[in-house]
């Protein structure tokens, strides 16, 4: 791919025409210059050029910091209508202690992304490892408060094991309209690297097994 491939749209480029969405975890990423973004694209053009390509990101930004009202509303006007930004809960949300206590806050999370309307489709709950069965109770009255669309990743090895735990919670989010979100990292941990990169993200993904279903048409 050249260095200036990504500024114009091209059908080799594109997947506007797929039956489904197709991204990556990230799109503010200073080593794609030259071989993804132009080599002179600067760090707010990113999203732009990203969304001539991908249809969807991962909003990991949010989980680490909320952006700016003004950054929201660029990236509304950069962003197609029918592009998906799945963002994540801030972790200070997720991983601070009973869901149903940090509810105002997660609603003004909501209220600042509005901007983005329907494009942000699903809010996405990233949950600890440590957030285990016994806590379903507490995920049920976040999401019972909550009017938007939704999904939850969980990581204790218990939703992993096909007994009455998992079953438990497929089933509360599936009366809920609720997706689950489950990470298949078979490939990641499959690889002997010694390239920081895959290093790094070695050492902060989840190993849990695959549940290659839907919940949701979403």
């Amino acid at each position: 791919m050249g260095s200036g491939s990504v500024g114009a749209r091209s059908p080799r480029l594109t997947v506007p025409s797929l039956p489904y969405y197709l991204g990556c975890p990230s799109w503010s990423e200073s080593a794609w210059r030259e071989s993804f973004y132009p080599e002179d694209a600067r760090p707010t053009d990113f999203l732009r050029l990203y969304a001539q390509v991908f249809n969807v990101v991962e909003g990991n930004t949010t989980f680490y910091a909320r952006p700016a009202p003004a950054t929201v509303q660029r990236w509304a006007e950069v962003l197609p209508q029918d592009f998906r930004f799945t963002a994540k809960f801030p972790r200070d949300i997720s991983h601070d202690g009973d869901l149903r206590l940090q509810l105002d806050a997660a609603e003004a999370f909501v209220k600042l992304l509005a901007p983005l309307g329907e494009r942000v489709s699903p809010f996405w709950l990233q949950l600890p490892a440590s957030f285990s069965p016994h806590r379903l109770a507490e995920l049920a009255g976040f999401l019972d408060e909550l009017k938007v669309p939704l999904a939850v990743e969980v990581r204790h090895m218990a939703f992993f094991e096909k007994g009455d735990e998992e079953r438990m919670l497929n089933r509360m989010l599936l009366d809920r309209g609720v997706e689950r979100i489950c990470l298949d990292s078979r490939a990641l941990f499959s690889c002997v690297s010694t390239d920081p990169a895959v290093l790094h993200a070695q050492s902060k993904k989840p190993k849990v097994p695959t549940r290659p279903a839907a919940l949701t048409h979403s």
